[in-house]
């Protein structure tokens, strides 16, 4: 399997993901917050990246383990975003707002990735275009 659309559509993602949480957390929040900023869209990266090897792993198996692995690494992600958010105290953030619109712009625009890879992928090893 070619891992050039798999990083291209990563690269494009980080740099969506990153455009729009500065737009609207300077809309919403009035300003931007760069360490609220640049760690949700870093864990956003990382949740990305994690969502390719999982989801490339998934593609690998037959259905019902492909099916599996899909589910529990996309309930992992969601709930690693869940501990980020909820422990974000600890990480030395105060500001909430800012962080939670980083992590769920970044989420959201990764699982949009997420969807265009697998249906690519499928149509390709498929050819059913239909």
């Amino acid at each position: 399997m070619d891992m050039r659309p798999m990083i291209i559509g990563l690269g494009v993602s980080a740099a969506v993901a990153l455009g729009l949480s500065m737009a609207l957390m300077y809309l919403l929040c009035g300003g931007l917050f760069p360490k609220e900023l640049l760690l949700g869209w870093g864990f956003a990266l990382v949740n990305g990246w994690a969502a390719v090897i999982l989801h490339r792993r998934a593609m690998r198996q037959g259905i019902c383990d492909g099916l599996g692995w899909g589910l529990v690494g996309d309930a992992g992600r969601l709930a690693a975003a869940g501990a980020l958010l909820l422990g974000r105290g600890w990480l030395g953030v105060t500001e909430l707002i800012p962080l939670a619109i980083s992590v769920v712009i970044g989420y959201l625009v990764f699982m949009i990735n997420d969807v265009w890879l697998l249906h690519s992928t499928f149509l390709q090893e498929t050819g059913n275009y239909d």
